[in-house]
């Protein structure tokens, strides 16, 4: 062997070991969006809005829709929708069920819930005075019956 491959041997088995050595795992941040399932035709007016989105005057519940918005979000590295949520018997929960979770591509997207229903919590104490009072029973009633209603509907998820 001349002299100059005797000295490159170990510099390339050296250099073979760190090629071949397992890389630790890469870690990056979980990153989340806030997602509102509230649009639909009349509330875009309710919005008042002048600019006019991309999509057009879009539905939360249109299967077309929610797929591009989660295509889209997954592309740029969001890894979680929080979507808002106000209650059972809302157009949040409607195109929730109806939009998001039955979208094709749903498995790209996690998501967790916004729990906005305060304004319908306040009134159970009899007043409407912006205090959830969770000291009274129909008040701790609605919230358990709300996560119970979450349990039921959407925790098997696998998203």
């Amino acid at each position: 062997m001349r002299p100059i491959l005797r000295s490159l041997v170990p510099l390339f088995l050296f250099a073979s070991a760190l090629w071949s050595a397992p890389q630790p795992p890469q870690h990056r941040d979980i990153v989340g969006a806030y997602y509102y399932g509230w649009y639909f035709p009349p509330k875009w007016k309710d919005l008042k809005s002048q600019l006019t989105p991309t999509l057009g005057w879009y539905q939360t519940d249109s299967l077309p829709i929610v797929t591009k918005h989660i295509d889209t979000a997954a592309y740029y590295g969001v890894d979680v929708f929080f979507m808002s949520w106000w209650k059972k018997t809302d157009v949040t929960d409607a195109h929730l069920r109806n939009g998001f979770l039955k979208a094709p591509n749903v498995n790209k997207m996690k998501f967790a819930m916004v729990v906005e229903p305060l304004g319908e919590l306040d009134t159970l104490d009899g007043k409407r005075d912006g205090v959830v009072d969770f000291a009274s029973p129909e008040v701790n009633q609605e919230w358990i019956a709300m996560f119970t209603y979450f349990k039921d509907n959407f925790w098997a998820h696998p998203s």
